[in-house]
Parts: C-alpha cells; sequence; structure tokens
C-alpha cells in the first residue's frame, strides 16, 4: 500500500501492525459467514463485505487503545528494489508501524523496519534483498545515512517539526546491475509509429485475441503490455485477470510486423520477450483493415478485472475442457451439410442475433451473457445429452465459457464451438474469395466504434422508426436517452437517422432540441463566455508578463503533453502555477496540502515557496500521473525534497491523514474531481485539516464559462415549456453540463458555509480563494 495513505488499507492490514495477529479478527468474522446454498452470490458478497467492516471496525479499536504507543513511518522502497520484485509503482512508499521503544535504540528501529516490510513483501527476503539487517542503509527525514543514535534522533527530530510522519529511505546493499538499455528497434519503431498516428492515409489491423491462462499478477502484467503496446502506437480494450486476458485492438500497418514479432517471441530485448510470456504464440484473430479515419478506439485502455468476460459465475469453470474448436473451413463444410445431425446455439445478444446469424441457427436471445445460464439450463432440459452442440459468437471467447457450461455443469459430451468465431470465419471465406457462399448472413457486430462488419447483404432486422428493412446499427444520439441500457443499440435507415437527427424517438429529438435552444440562450456579450482566441491570448499574454516558467516546469509540461495529449490542459498555467506560489510566501504557509497533483506542475511552483523547512504533500489516484510526477519531483534538486507524493484517492488520503493525527495545513489547493468538492472541503474542516486563518483554493469553478449557465437557468422567473423540460433534466446531463451543476453546488455550498469566506475570481477557468474564520 503505498502512501496511497488509504487508512482502511495502511492502518487495518495485519501485515502492517509489529507484535499483533489482527488477521485474526477478520478470519474469525469470515468464518461465521452462512455460505448455505439458500443465500444468493449476492447475500453472500454482502455478508463477507459486512463481515470485513466489522472486523475492521474491532481492529480500529484495538489499535486506538495502542495510538499512544505507536509511530507510523512511511518507507521509500527504491526502483531497483520494485523492478526486482515486480512491484507496481503505486508500492513506491509503504507504511510501517513501529513502537516507541523501537526509536531509542538504531539496532531495534533497524530490526523493526525489515520486519514490517518483510511482512509485507516476502519477495525481499526470499529474492535476498532484505536477508539480515547489515544488508541496507536508512535515511530518515531526508538526511545522511544513519550510523548511530546520535544520528537516528536528528532524523526523527526533523520529521517532528515536519508533522507526525516518520519518513525513512531504504537503500540496499545488495543492488542488481543496470539493466541493459533497449536497443535501437525500440526507438525506430516509436518513431514509426508517432509518425503513423499522423498520418491519414495509414491503415490500422484490427485484432482481437484471448487467452485463458492463470496470470499471478494481473497489475503487473497489465503494467508491462501497457508500456510496451504504447510505444507501438498500440490502441484499444484490454481485460487482464487471474484466469486470462481478453484484447481488442487497432495497430498501424507500419508496426504490425514488428507487433506480430513480439507476439510471436521472435523480438527479445535483454534476452527476454517484450510481452509477458503468458501470451507469447497467442493466436491473433485478424479482421478486416481499415483507414484512419476509421479508428474504432480513442486508446489504449488496460484494465485488470475479476474476470476478463463478466459471466456472474461465483467459481470459475475449469476452460480447458470446452469442446472441441472447430476450424474455420471445418465450420464451413459442417453447416452446408445436413442440420439434423446438431443443434446450433448463436451465443451473443440479442441485438447482435437480430442483424446478422448463421442459417439455421438458434440466437439466445439474452440481453446479456450472464443471462445465458438460465436460458440454456430451460431450453436444453430435455436435450439427449449426446447429442451434437455447436456454439459460436464474435470472437470465440463466449463460446470457451457456454461449452464448459453444457459439458461441466449440463452434462453433454459432444460440443463444438467456432474457432476465433465469426471474424475469424468471415476472414477465412473472404481470403479464399467465397464469402458469397456464407452461411452467415448480414452484419457481424462487434465492439469498437465501427459497430458492425457487412458480412453479406441480407436485410434480417427493421428500421425502429419507418419499419423498412435495414441492418444499419447504432446507438441514440441523446445522451439521456430513457431506454435501458441493455436496449439502447437499435435499427435505423439512413433516411429516418438523419430526418430524427440520431434520436430513437420524438421524445428524445424533442430534448435534443431543447437542450440546444438552452446553450444558444446565453449571452454573447458576457466577459464569462468570450471566444476561446481571445481567452487563449490573454492567458498566453499573463504567461509571458509573469515570473518567468523555471526551466525544470517547462521540461515537465513538454513531458506532460508527449505523454497525455489532450489531458495536458489540466495543468495549470504559469500564471496560476505563480499565484499559488504567492499566496503561499505571502500567507506564511509552511505545510501545504495538495488535493490533485497530476503530473506535478503546480506542485513544483508551491514547493518553492514553503521555505526549507517546508513541506508539500500531494496526493494523485493515477499511477502514470504520479510516476512522472515523482521523477520530476526527484529532477528539482532545489525544492523536491520538499515534497511528499502520496498516491491514493483524495477521500481515502484525507482520513488516513486524521487518523495519523496530521498537524493542520496553512493552505490546502483542490485540483481534483469537481463532483468531490464538497465532501473534500467538508473532511478538511471536520478533520481539522485547514488551521483558523488558513486559505483553501479551488480550480476550475467556472468550468468553460458553463457554471454561469446553471445559475441563468435559476434565476428565469417565466421559464418556457423547454426551459422547464431542461431544468428538470439539468442534473442528469452527463460530462460538462452534468460537472457545471456540481460546481454550481459546490460555489453555493461556500457561499452559505459560516465558517468560511471566500472570492471567486474569473481567472482561466474559474479560481476560488477561501479563509477558514472559525
Amino acid at each position: 500500500m503505498s502512501l496511497s495513505f488509504v487508512a482502511s488499507r495502511a492502518l487495518f492490514s495485519n501485515r502492517f501492525i509489529p507484535r499483533t495477529n489482527p488477521k485474526r479478527l477478520l478470519v474469525t468474522a469470515c468464518s461465521q459467514i452462512d455460505s448455505s446454498p439458500r443465500q444468493t452470490a449476492r447475500e453472500r458478497r454482502r455478508a463477507t463485505v459486512l463481515a470485513r467492516i466489522n472486523a475492521h471496525k474491532e481492529l480500529k479499536q484495538e489499535l486506538n487503545k495502542r495510538a499512544d504507543n505507536l509511530v507510523s513511518a512511511v518507507v521509500t522502497v527504491p526502483p531497483h528494489v520494485r523492478e526486482r520484485c515486480s512491484l507496481t509503482p503505486r508500492l513506491a512508499r509503504v507504511k510501517v508501524f513501529l513502537e516507541r521503544s523501537d526509536l531509542d535504540d538504531v539496532n531495534s528501529f533497524r530490526v523493526r523496519i525489515r520486519l514490517g516490510l518483510v511482512h509485507i513483501f516476502p519477495e525481499l527476503e526470499e529474492r535476498e534483498l532484505l536477508r539480515d539487517c547489515d544488508g541496507f542503509d536508512i535515511k530518515v527525514g531526508g538526511g545522511k545515512v544513519i550510523q548511530d543514535f546520535k544520528g537516528l534522533k536528528g532524523g526523527l527530530e526533523k520529521c517532528e517539526k515536519a508533522g507526525s510522519l516518520v519518513f525513512v529511505e531504504l537503500i540496499p546493499h545488495n543492488t542488481p546491475p543496470p539493466k541493459q538499455p533497449y536497443s535501437e528497434r525500440v526507438h525506430k519503431v516509436q518513431q514509426i509509429a508517432k509518425r503513423a498516428q499522423q498520418n491519414p492515409d495509414e491503415r490500422l489491423y484490427v485484432i482481437s485475441f484471448y487467452k485463458f491462462v492463470n496470470i499471478e499478477k494481473p497489475e503487473v502484467f497489465s503494467n508491462i503490455i501497457r508500456r510496451v503496446w504504447s510505444w507501438m502506437g498500440v490502441r484499444g480494450r484490454v481485460y487482464v485477470a487471474t484466469e486470462g486476458v481478453n484484447a481488442q485492438l487497432s495497430i498501424p500497418e507500419s508496426v504490425m510486423l514488428d507487433f506480430r514479432e513480439a507476439m510471436n517471441g521472435v523480438w527479445k530485448e535483454r534476452n527476454e520477450h517484450i510481452v509477458p510470456p503468458e501470451i507469447v504464440g497467442v493466436f491473433l484473430n485478424e479482421d478486416v483493415p481499415i483507414s484512419a479515419a476509421e479508428q474504432p478506439f480513442e486508446k489504449l485502455q488496460v484494465k485488470p478485472r475479476n474476470r476478463i468476460l463478466a459471466d456472474g459465475f461465483d467459481e470459475p469453470l475449469d476452460w480447458k475442457h470446452a469442446g472441441q474448436s472447430v476450424p474455420p473451413e471445418e465450420w464451413h463444410q459442417l453447416l452446408k451439410s445436413s442440420s439434423d445431425d446438431y443443434l446450433l446455439l448463436d451465443c451473443r445478444n440479442d441485438y447482435e442475433s437480430d442483424v446478422g446469424r448463421f442459417d439455421g441457427a438458434e440466437p439466445l436471445n439474452t440481453p446479456t451473457f450472464r443471462d445465458s445460464w438460465t436460458h440454456l439450463e430451460k431450453r436444453l432440459e430435455n436435450e439427449d445429452r449426446s447429442k451434437r452442440i455447436l456454439t459460436y459468437c464474435t470472437g470465440g471467447i463466449r463460446c470457451v465459457k457456454v461449452n464448459a457450461f453444457l459439458e461441466q455443469k449440463l452434462g453433454f459430451t459432444n460440443t463444438g464451438r467456432l474457432q476465433g468465431g465469426i471474424v475469424s470465419y468471415a476472414r477465412n471465406l473472404r481470403e479464399t474469395g467465397r464469402l458469397n457462399e456464407s452461411t452467415f448472413k448480414g452484419v457481424n457486430h462487434v465492439f469498437d466504434g465501427r459497430m458492425g462488419e457487412v458480412i453479406t447483404n441480407d436485410l434480417l432486422d427493421q428500421c425502429i422508426t419507418c419499419g423498412q428493412s435495414c441492418n444499419i446499427q447504432t446507438d441514440c444520439a441523446n445522451v439521456e436517452c430513457p431506454r435501458p441500457f441493455d436496449s439502447r443499440i437499435f435499427v435505423q435507415c439512413e433516411d429516418c437517422a438523419k430526418r430524427m437527427d440520431g434520436a430513437c424517438s420524438a421524445e428524445c429529438l424533442e430534448r435534443m432540441q431543447a437542450k440546444r435552444q438552452l446553450s444558444s440562450r446565453a449571452d454573447p456579450n458576457s466577459p464569462l463566455l468570450e471566444q476561446s482566441s481571445q481567452c487563449s491570448n490573454s492567458e498566453h499574454y499573463a504567461d509571458v508578463f509573469s515570473v518567468d516558467e523555471p526551466p525544470i516546469r517547462v521540461a515537465l509540461r513538454s513531458r506532460t503533453e508527449t505523454v497525455f495529449g489532450e489531458r495536458a490542459r489540466m495543468l495549470s498555467s504559469n500564471a496560476q502555477a505563480s499565484l499559488l506560489r504567492l499566496l503561499i510566501q505571502v500567507s506564511g504557509a509552511k505545510r501545504v496540502l495538495e488535493i490533485g497533483t497530476f503530473t506535478g506542475y503546480a506542485t513544483l511552483a508551491m514547493a518553492s515557496g514553503v521555505g526549507e523547512e517546508g513541506l508539500v504533500f500531494t496526493c494523485e489516484c493515477d499511477e502514470k500521473a504520479a510516476a512522472i510526477a515523482e521523477e520530476y519531483f526527484a529532477k528539482d534538486h532545489d525544492f523536491g525534497h520538499r515534497i511528499r507524493l502520496m498516491q491514493g484517492r483524495a477521500l481515502q488520503t484525507l482520513e488516513a491523514l486524521h487518523d495519523i493525527g496530521a498537524e493542520p495545513f496553512k493552505l490546502v489547493f483542490v485540483d481534483a474531481d469537481k463532483g468531490g468538492y464538497i465532501s473534500y472541503t467538508s473532511k478538511l474542516l471536520e478533520y481539522n485539516l485547514v488551521e483558523v486563518g488558513g486559505l483553501l483554493v479551488f480550480d476550475n469553478v467556472l468550468f468553460r464559462g458553463e457554471v454561469p449557465n446553471v445559475w441563468e437557468q435559476e434565476k428565469l422567473d417565466t421559464p418556457t415549456k423547454d426551459d422547464l423540460l431542461n431544468t428538470h433534466r439539468l442534473k442528469n446531463l452527463k460530462n460538462v453540463r452534468k460537472i457545471a451543476d456540481k460546481l454550481h453546488e459546490f460555489n453555493k455550498f461556500l457561499k452559505h458555509h459560516e465558517d468560511l469566506e471566500q472570492i471567486v475570481l474569473p481567472f482561466r477557468d474559474g479560481l476560488t480563494v477561501a479563509r477558514r474564520v472559525k
């Protein structure tokens, strides 16, 4: 648990508490849960969660009794140690609890630090990094290596001045040799991928693959493929779980050969595969190449999950025993023969089967995949268990789970599934020039921006608006469409889509029109709604005539723009960062808290203003952004040592600071989730994390000029029918308008808070400076 400071994890995990065994509390509580078949899976999960909550409460009470005798130490784990033990960046800092008696002797202090770390990471001892207490040096409070009790006492006194935490840096003696740098091929592929992303004529290969394989550490696995595929220019959606991996990707044609060699194990770096060995040699299910303009994915998303395909099972089945995998050509010949010898089941959702299916197939007609099991039980209840059952889906992964269920739960002994799914079947016929012989008719629905791939011109469904035959699937253009989520995809012909403006019904069309009329009512002369070019010029002018931007922040801004693209707009401007620094200097703040680090641009500015004895505590939940921030904090030799980065969510960080008895801060800067501003402010005041007379600074309080629009709606004396319609749904609007509504509520919350006085500045995206008066 990094200085993600999640109190519930840092305080309650049994691995952090020396000389106690709180795990016994949790085991005892969970063992009392009724796991009888009468309980549903949801009830059992709920009972488990409640048991853990009660156990945590009991443990917290036990810790509170010993609070006066416990000291928390935050230990920095060096990067090479994390890499050697395959630890994620979230574990850069961990918390260990010490008895106060451990601070009276250097040897006791070292022993307790070692035992605490080994309890958290057994790998440190297994890999001989912390085999004994003589195998590492330590620094306390950022000072020199501790040699004797005098050095330890000096470090502890320095930490005590900054707050109640003891900061320890670990320096193992057994340092592994540095890894060899990547070859020139990596840098070459990076450059090719960058050029491909900017080339409108670049073709893209859309591929999918899945593999059921044991993955011990999904987060580590995810980090590896995210890093490698990012510099290859790969986009897509990847789910990783302990049961395996499931991926849908788009790869630029320029790097497709390199991608194949990496996945096939041909390309190695440092004598190792550049992708995890679990997926080396996996079958790549390639679809038809498309143009760059048809890019189906916005970015690369790699997400650790409980399951790579949500199935609703409490316990997974044995996916290795899932019937026969039938190659596309054999499948084609089989379906051309008599269908009396087998039952052909379409394992996809109803909206997929509606627009395309194999001749003679029987769709399950379920709204979601997890609904398949009840339907299968009823449909096959009277079928002979030796009957031949054939199944198919889009790419093959759903059929693995379905056939495993048929064999292991329902007792069928003769099942088969289409290898690679419809995608592989269509490619096989297309490559052999026999697409006109396809036994699959219509459109193959795909789960990306394309929505569907036309296999044949057969029209199997009807337009939702006019009723004529059609196979074009779409989603309602009204983001607040009242249709249930599993019915949001519908069929609509081109003429009706144009006439209805992409809406599924007259009701949705009316709501969309009302929304546009509301937006058009904004006063074009309002200074808050200036043309973007004028705002941009003003910001540039302010930056030029403010304090010069230091080189370290210039480099950080450039790095952020390279890594995050459009998201780099979340960075503070030089003028805003300089204003924060000025507020710190004028207020004399020595302890500053930042909620929402991003890549640390504003953090560096604030650190330059707190003085030599000051500290800036900052938290960030985005691992990628936090890693860049940590890198540049280390590069800033002048002020970086004044920063303490905490990885984790804001509310959890505030709770942790409260639990460890952190002293109040003189200034708090909040630039995190806008919907959480009220909660953050309430907790800061409730936990007394802002001293009386201290400042709270909130960013983005006007949010692109949309917050005043929300206010204008509240001021309407005689609203029209369209205004009433829009006001009624205002809080449910998504994206910008939804955030604007929450920020308006926050601004009202501050205005009427008796403990605060504030001023709202139309500076950039809006900046509120509040002062705690009591």
